[in-house]
């Protein structure tokens, strides 16, 4: 035997309170952010393009809020949008890991660095993800 009933639902409990605080994602229209300025300012698609790239490099992209997780180990996990990518090259939402946690709907300049094809396990894969990143709201 592997498990008992009350170690599965000791498990169910423990992954929903390490997923409180999660928003939904809202449908918050069409989303035109102008690029983040500098020699380190990029948009969400050139991230994904350029992820090899600029992987281990601190970069500022400036997005809106679509989806926020105020407690995912430790760190709020924040998407942001900007208009560009592709819907079916999923390029088009980036994640970020901050110690800050702006609302659905704000538009922020974040500035991390770039990880790539990061499994934080429990099926939490990104080909990109922005650690540790500072958020500004605009």
């Amino acid at each position: 035997m592997f498990g008992t009933l009350a170690d599965e639902q000791e498990t169910k409990k423990m992954l929903m309170d390490a997923h409180s605080g999660v928003s939904e994602v809202e449908n918050v229209g069409p989303i035109n952010v102008d690029k983040a300025s500098g020699p380190n300012g990029y948009r969400v698609a050139e991230v994904f393009a350029k992820k090899q790239d600029l992987r281990d490099r601190k970069v500022a992209v400036r997005g809106e809020v679509t989806k926020g997780n105020a407690n995912t180990m430790g760190k709020a996990r924040i998407h942001i949008q900007d208009g560009t990518g592709d819907t079916q090259e999923k390029t088009i939402d980036l994640v970020v890991t901050s110690q800050d946690t702006p609302a659905v709907g704000d538009t922020v300049l974040v500035e991390g660095v770039v990880q790539t094809d990061k499994n934080y396990g429990m099926g939490y894969v990104f080909s990109v993800i922005l650690e540790d990143a500072i958020v500004a709201k605009q």
